[in-house]
């Protein structure tokens, strides 16, 4: 639960480690409109495995509507298309596999293509372009109309992708040697057009998130570091440290909001920071009793400094990340 940092339920059915998750669209509000229409979607959550399964959790009941075992070896990344009708996998075999969400007993169709281990998948925000990334250092850029391919090969293995939510056509990497790569796809059959190489870790980059707007993207690291970009104008706009010694950055997440940032470090937390809007700060919070208080209180000093009414000083206080705890302690 994002309001209390417990945990909202637990599941369990995966043989090993489960690496990645994904939820699907947020299903629409029921109309108010007469009956025997057919059935409101409901949201799922898909979860990939080292045992080489994907499984399809219905949120709401908890219940596993299914499970998903084609795959050779372990599951690295899934993700729902914008209108959830697809589900893609994408594995250590090599390929990705799109499944039907309202079939799935139906025969998945298989993308091959990758010479070696594919690690991350996105959608485009308007659903015609799947982009998968691979050890074998390319992107590939496949069309949901007829399973055509496109390839951007760097010069990096390549651990992450992303699409802006803002833009079909803006797409960011990031891989072994610490670059987020940006570019942008003119059409789906012609080159890409690189844009610009974002420079700034100091080991590979694990994972990407673009905010809900498009206007930041957030890198994950193994450096033990969280990175935010001003995606129009490509500045790096602040560096975040994990709290607790060094463990590498393995996944992260805007809010839906745009003004929160989620990322799960090596060492089985979850942390999580505000973005102030009027300061380069960066809040880490917890305790949600008091989080909400304390942010509104920071943002207007940082708003009053900004307006030359308040000496903000460099030791103004920062407090520690969301855990387990749930006191709350100041850095």
């Amino acid at each position: 639960d994002a309001a209390t940092g417990k945990p909202h339920r637990v599941l369990r059915l995966h043989e090993y480690d489960v690496w990645n998750m994904a939820f699907s669209p947020q299903p629409p509000k029921p109309p108010s409109t007469p009956q025997n229409l057919p059935p409101t979607p409901v949201l799922l959550l898909a979860s990939g495995s080292t045992d080489h399964a994907v499984r399809v959790w219905e949120w709401a009941s908890g219940e596993c509507v299914a499970v998903l075992q084609q795959h050779r070896d372990a599951v690295q990344s899934i993700a729902f298309s914008p209108d959830g009708t697809v589900l893609a996998s994408a594995s250590a075999d090599r390929t990705v596999r799109l499944w039907q969400t309202g079939d799935w007993e139906a025969e998945p169709v298989v993308l091959r293509g990758h010479d070696s281990w594919v690690t991350g998948l996105s959608f485009s925000p308007d659903g015609r372009l799947l982009a998968s990334c691979s050890d074998d250092c390319t992107v590939r850029l496949w069309s949901m109309e007829d399973g055509s391919a496109l390839r951007s090969r760097l010069q990096l293995a390549v651990y992450c992708v992303a699409f802006s939510p803002a833009s079909s056509d803006l797409v960011a990497a990031g891989g072994s040697n610490g670059l987020v790569v940006l570019w942008r796809i003119c059409e789906a059959r012609a080159p890409h057009v690189s844009l610009t190489h974002l420079i700034g870790h100091r080991d590979a980059v694990q994972c990407l998130a673009f905010a809900p707007a498009g206007d930041l993207l957030a890198s994950g690291s193994w450096d033990s570091t969280v990175k935010l970009w001003h995606t129009p104008s490509r500045a790096l706009l602040r560096s975040v440290a994990l709290v607790g010694g060094q463990p590498p950055v393995q996944s992260l997440t805007f809010f839906p909001n745009g003004c929160q940032v989620a990322c799960c470090p090596h060492d089985n937390t979850v942390q999580v920071w505000t973005l102030c809007p009027w300061s380069d700060r960066t809040h880490r919070l917890f305790a949600p009793a008091f989080k909400s208080t304390v942010f509104l209180l920071m943002c207007i000093n940082a708003r009053l400094s900004h307006l030359g009414c308040v000496n903000m000083s460099s030791s103004s206080p920062q407090y520690a990340s969301m855990s387990s705890s749930s006191s709350s302690s100041s850095s």
